[in-house]
């Protein structure tokens, strides 16, 4: 017994370090620097950080796309001019669901399961149904978008994203 419980803390060592390796970062920019850094599993995720950097402007920076194969998770970041910054993501939940109004948003969670925490909302719009998840960082409000280019999106979607944003610092 007391040669078994070494052996398994290796194993388990082991496999927690293989799974943390299978782990990629990137690296958000803004204008200022740094905004936020992203882990995900290049396995189950591609990334694109190049379609749509030319859409950039001074107020709104496109960050990247997320790839499955099924869903699509853009994100995004919207400086935060001419507002109070919102000192809550209560408060950041409640600017995001007025902002989102005409798309039928509604507030699910406020989710602080990571090191960011996000207002988690489900929208409804004519071109389908999305889960958005919003959070203010450094003067901007960083927003990932998780959509089925097919149809709606389900909890698979859900539990995609909320993966995704764990690994948001």
């Amino acid at each position: 017994m007391k040669k078994l419980l070494p052996l398994l803390c290796a194993l388990t060592l082991l496999f927690c370090s293989c799974a943390y390796a299978q782990q990629t970062e990137y690296t958000a920019f803004v204008p200022e620097g740094p905004l936020l850094t992203v882990s995900y599993d290049p396995a189950a995720l591609r990334l694109d950080t190049e379609s749509y950097l030319a859409a950039n402007t001074p107020a709104h920076r496109w960050l990247g796309m997320f790839y499955d194969g099924e869903f699509t998770i853009e994100f995004a970041a919207d400086r935060y001019e001419g507002y109070r910054a919102p000192a809550t993501p209560e408060e950041l939940a409640e600017a995001v669901c007025n902002a989102h109004m005409r798309d039928k948003a509604v507030l699910l969670e406020i989710w602080r399961e990571g090191e960011v925490p996000f207002a988690l909302l489900r929208l409804e719009r004519p071109s389908g149904e999305s889960y958005y998840a919003a959070a203010y960082v450094n003067g901007y409000v960083v927003y990932f978008e998780i959509y089925n280019l097919r149809g709606k999106v389900d909890d698979r979607a859900l539990d995609l994203l909320k993966t995704l944003l764990g690994g948001v610092r």
